[in-house]
């Protein structure tokens, strides 16, 4: 009898050969895009090919778990400091609910 353990290695199979045949697939695609094969190193092809899978997975996932909010056209104009009489630079980070005391960041250039 098989137990979990099995059942995740045969997963884990599965998803080695469907890289390896998308990375077969894609060195193709690139191969033929060469007008000289034979001045193509097979090292860097693979890194090349690896990469661009790579990215495209990177972008897929973005794609699945990114929001973005549109919001009307000049919303996002930078306001004006409360206290423009300061010579520095001053950051004022918003607190959570919680009972943190706020405290007032000043950044000083030399």
């Amino acid at each position: 009898m098989s137990d979990a353990g099995d059942t995740g290695k045969v997963v884990s199979l599965s998803k080695r050969r469907k890289a390896r045949a998308q990375d077969a697939e894609r060195a193709k695609e690139m191969m033929a895009e060469v007008e000289d094969p034979s001045q193509v190193d097979p090292e860097r092809l693979d890194q090349v090919v690896n990469e661009d899978l790579l990215k495209d997975k990177i972008l897929a996932w973005l794609k699945e778990n990114s929001e973005v909010e549109l919001v009307p056209e000049g919303t996002l104009a930078p306001e004006e400091p409360e206290n423009a009489d300061d010579d520095a630079d001053s950051v004022a980070v918003p607190a959570d609910d919680s009972d943190a005391e706020a405290v007032e960041v000043e950044v000083v250039k030399d």
